[in-house]
Order: C-alpha cells, then structure tokens, then sequence
C-alpha cells in the first residue's frame, strides 16, 4: 500500500499548478464565452455545406488561442461543434470563408457592428470595449447609450474613450471615495461592467 501511494505521489509531481495570470485569463474567458455564446445564436458557416443553419455551441477563435488575442472578441467566430472541426481540419478554406485568421496577420479591431449587442446569456443590451490590457469587455447600455455607474457601490466599475476609432476602457476597483478622487477630473463616462451586473454571472464560474 505504501508503494502505491509513494508512486502516486510521485505521478503528481509533474503536475504543475495553474498560476495566478492564467487562472485570471481563463475566468475572463469563461465570462466572455458566457457573454458572446450563451444560447439562441446561429452558426456563422453561413456558406459551409450549402449554408450551416444550426444553433452555434463553440467558439472558434479566429487567430488562435495565443495570450495576446485569446480575449479579443474580434477573432471570435460562434460555431456549431461540425463546423468548428471543419475550420479546424481545412484552415486554408476556412480564411477563404473568413472563419480563420493569419495568426501572423492584423489583429482585428472591434467592428461597429459588434459595438452593440446583446448579452446571449441574459439578453441584456451591451456595448463592447477593450480594457488598457487589450481584454474584450461588455458595459451595460441603455438605448445604445452607456450607462452612469450608480452610487454607493463597491462594485467593479469603467470608463470610456476613444483610441484610433476604437473604445477602449480602463478598470477602476476601489472604495467609492477612491473612485471619486479618480475621477474628479471628470472621464468623458463611466461605464458598468456587465460581468458584473448580468443575472446570470453566478454560473458562469470556472469549476
């Protein structure tokens, strides 16, 4: 028995522990894929197999699974689980149906048609933007409008601009007072995350 548990010991050595960065990588994946895929979307092979009418389950990501473009949600494409491992097989005839990307090419900015949309996990209006990281991020909206943070909250808030045509946003965490001294130059908005406002969000947690 005590050279049974020594071997297993010993097979769990080479096992090593996720680090902070990508366990905090994966959960904001994991909220992103929640956000974008959630249930009720088709598939984008429109022009695969005489035209894919399927539900999307998968995500495809266009560029690949690299750090630097795993949370831009530009080189997402929502796929059903057939055409996802058709892009994969045949990734010459997926670029030519704009399913995949030169990994070594432009990374896409965010388009105005992806600006505004729908969380697919709660049906909420989101905007998109992209955090001083480079990381996709929905912000509750209101009639195509970002929305004010409300007072008297700890939560996880943003604010917007504008760079080369794209939003962007950067993260402020703290105590409302803090956020107020931050702030008391006035940001052209401030945005809620939706990460944090969706109905949903409990589920969404990496197990």
């Amino acid at each position: 028995m005590a050279g049974r548990d020594e071997a297993a010991a010993e097979a769990g050595r080479g096992v090593r522990a996720k680090s902070a960065k990508t366990a905090e990588r994966d959960q904001w994946y994991a909220n992103l894929r929640a956000v974008v895929l959630g249930e009720g979307r088709l598939c984008e092979a429109y022009s695969v197999a005489a035209g894919c009418e399927v539900w999307a389950t998968e995500i495809h990501h266009a560029m690949g699974r690299a750090p630097s473009v795993m949370l831009n949600v530009a080189t997402y494409r929502v796929l059903c689980g057939s055409c996802h491992r058709w892009a994969g097989a045949n990734p010459k005839a997926a670029r030519a149906e704009g399913l995949s990307l030169h990994r070594n090419g432009p990374v896409p900015d965010l388009q105005e048609g992806q600006m505004a949309e729908k969380c697919r996990s709660c049906d909420a209006e989101i905007v998109w933007a992209i955090t001083d990281k480079g990381r996709s991020i929905p912000l509750d909206a209101e009639d195509g409008r970002p929305k004010a943070h409300p007072g008297g909250s700890n939560g996880r808030i943003v604010w917007g601009g504008e760079r080369r045509g794209v939003a962007y946003v950067v993260e402020v965490l703290g105590k409302d007072d803090q956020v107020e001294s931050l702030l008391a130059d006035g940001p052209p908005e401030v945005w809620v995350t939706h990460f944090a406002s969706c109905p949903d969000s409990k589920g969404w947690r990496r197990r």
